[in-house]
């Protein structure tokens, strides 16, 4: 959408400006894209708010990837290094996606000696419970709400 407008000033027009609504709502998308990649590679937290298929895990296993590159390129050691966090808010998704992730967070914990702490927001339903209880510690708000269903898979923790 393009706007047209004249600015006035003192009745008179100063200014002659074309605006594409696009260009506005641009900078926003790469201002949040920025925010999510800032909260994953410094403050280790992951966001999870959405659906969970191929896309999603891609990108919660993407940042897990960069997270562990930046802490040996660091020289953390095995063990020390800091928690990362995965904040669900979600109403599930596909399985087989799910597990991709679940196999990842398993790897990350036993070989890679991470805690993963996951943190439930606002709704963890089917797929974004399965990762919620894969957390090494976990933690709901208040008026976050946890579904599970009976289900095909075998969860241990």
């Amino acid at each position: 959408m393009i706007l047209n407008y004249n600015k006035l000033i003192n009745n008179k027009v100063k200014v002659k400006m074309v605006i594409d609504m696009g260009e506005i709502y641009q900078p926003i998308d790469n201002i949040l894209n920025e925010m999510i990649v800032q909260d994953a590679l410094k403050r280790r937290k992951l966001h999870l708010n959405e659906d969970v298929d191929d896309i999603s895990m891609f990108k919660l296993m993407y940042y897990m990837d960069k997270i562990k590159q930046k802490d040996d390129s660091e020289g953390i050691k095995l063990g020390e290094r800091q928690p990362i966090r995965i904040i669900i808010n979600s109403y599930g998704g596909v399985i087989y996606d799910c597990m991709a992730l679940l196999s990842k967070m398993e790897r990350f914990q036993q070989d890679y000696k991470y805690k993963i702490i996951t943190e439930l927001t606002g709704k963890g339903m089917s797929c974004g419970a399965f990762i919620f209880v894969f957390g090494d510690e976990r933690l709901i708000n208040r008026y976050g709400t946890l579904f599970i269903f009976s289900s095909l898979l075998n969860i241990t923790w």
